[in-house]
């Protein structure tokens, strides 16, 4: 169990790094998308500012999944419980995007179905 939970930890890290550079993609063609005038400087800076609140939240749930020992759970369930309640503390906390905690269930959910299947 303990090799199973290690496993959804390191998976899961990976997905979000995925998600944090499909973002990062956003970003660059958001500025492509304005200097070829195709966005008015409003609406990209909007957009911009949303996606940067989105890669703050993941960067803080990555540091939640980093700071995580899997020995401390008894289950791969609980572990994944606590996972997302902390991070939706901290979302409230800090004033993350909605959205960010819909992915975030999105890939622990999906990660769940690889190491547990």
């Amino acid at each position: 169990m303990l090799r199973m939970k290690e496993n959804y930890l390191k998976i899961l890290a990976i997905e979000i790094e995925d998600l944090r550079e499909d973002i990062d993609a956003l970003i660059e063609r958001c500025a492509r998308e304005r200097e070829a005038g195709r966005l008015s400087q409003y609406v990209c800076l909007q957009n911009l500012a949303l996606f940067k609140n989105e890669i703050l939240g993941l960067n803080a749930f990555g540091r939640i999944v980093r700071e995580t020992d899997p020995a401390g759970f008894e289950t791969l369930d609980a572990m994944i419980d606590h996972l997302r309640d902390r991070f939706r503390k901290l979302a409230r906390d800090a004033g993350f995007a909605d959205a960010v905690a819909v992915y975030i269930d999105r890939k622990l959910a999906k990660v769940a179905k690889y190491v547990n299947p």
